[in-house]
């Protein structure tokens, strides 16, 4: 089915549902569309002239249906809106809480983005580890083989992983990065997990 029909079909439903509501009294409140005064005074012609009274009532009730249409289209956008900001907050909740660390990569490999546990893993508030490389926070080691481990990352949405161990004041932590591009391939989506020391 394409897209114009399936509009067509909206349109169509839209429109059944104002009628039937028109009909049964249960069209909802306003949200304030109306005629402005040269529209109705054009209707009220028309509704002086027993020959073109008809007209005027059929165009009423083509006036009405499309304001409830209209009041319908908006109860709908509203609806859309507010499960739209639910589902925000969800899939942010699961990301900023999760309870591995969570990095977006730019093609230069800096951190555009992360979690609060990614931020506590490399020891940084979240907002710090912005433009920073990844590597930065590795032992020499890693730092020139995690590059070649991204750039090496295959277009086709499958994920990758190595270990590394990351340098901070304590001393040296192993971590399993797990990574694999973005859809389109423009950025790099990073899992950072915390190796306990016997693995």
């Amino acid at each position: 089915m394409n897209i114009h029909n399936t509009e067509t079909k909206k349109l169509m439903r839209l429109r059944r549902d104002a009628e039937g509501r028109l009909k049964n009294g249960a069209a909802p409140a306003s949200q304030g569309w109306w005629m402005d005064s040269d529209a109705l005074g054009s209707i009220h012609k028309l509704a002086n002239s027993p020959a073109s009274a008809p007209d005027a009532l059929k165009l009423l009730h083509e006036v009405q249906v499309h304001q409830v249409e209209l009041d319908l289209q908006h109860d709908e956008m509203e609806a859309t809106q507010r499960e739209l900001a639910e589902q925000l907050a969800h899939f942010e909740g699961l990301y900023e809480f999760a309870p591995v660390g969570y990095v977006a990569l730019n093609p230069r490999h800096e951190i555009f983005e992360s979690n609060q546990a990614a931020a506590n893993l490399l020891g940084m508030k979240p907002d710090e580890l912005h433009g920073r490389t990844l590597s930065g926070f590795l032992a020499s080691t890693g730092r020139s083989s995690l590059p070649q481990f991204l750039d090496g990352l295959r277009p086709d949405g499958s994920s990758a992983r190595c270990d590394a161990r990351q340098v901070d004041a304590g001393g040296q932590r192993r971590l399993q990065v797990i990574a694999s591009l973005s859809p389109g391939g423009r950025n790099i989506l990073v899992v950072l997990v915390d190796l306990p020391k016997g693995e």
